[in-house]
């Protein structure tokens, strides 16, 4: 959905019922910025597809805006591209935590015979965590976008 001239949002992407994600994309000083990249390579699939559309050619850059999941959990998909990931210092999270998130999933799931099967596992299919690569570590410019550092 296209917000403004330079910005627009891919809204509705799935996570935990009643939970939807949504990811930002702004077209900036020759680079496209993605804000936050989905909880998995589906959602972040996505996003990227809707990021090479709106700006054809452009640089691509990825910044996390928080340590939950839903924020990071595409991230695998983006550094595969070759494509670097901004983030806060502090949102590095850890592998146990990323399994305990797949696991918190699969208890959601109503039927017990789908959840003895472990069918949260489809949901998070081709996704690994993956920490930004690019720290930050106060407020700065990333593809000329200002990015002030908040607590939260």
């Amino acid at each position: 959905m296209r917000v403004s001239e330079r910005c627009h949002a891919v809204t509705g992407l799935g996570y935990a019922p009643p939970w939807c994600v949504n990811a930002g994309i702004i077209q900036a000083d020759g680079a496209t910025l993605i804000v936050d990249t989905g909880g998995n390579t589906l959602a972040a699939q996505t996003i990227f597809g809707y990021a090479t559309a709106v700006a054809a050619g452009a640089a691509l850059r990825v910044i996390n805006t928080e340590k939950h999941f839903d924020h990071i959990g595409g991230n695998s998909f983006f550094r595969a591209q070759g494509i670097d990931v901004w983030g806060h210092r502090a949102i590095m999270r850890r592998a146990e935590e990323f399994q305990a998130e797949v696991a918190e999933f699969n208890e959601t799931i109503p039927n017990a015979v789908r959840r003895a099967r472990g069918e949260a596992a489809a949901f998070f299919d081709a996704t690994t965590l993956e920490n930004p690569n690019c720290p930050i570590e106060g407020d700065m410019r990333l593809s000329g976008v200002e990015i002030l550092m908040t607590p939260g």
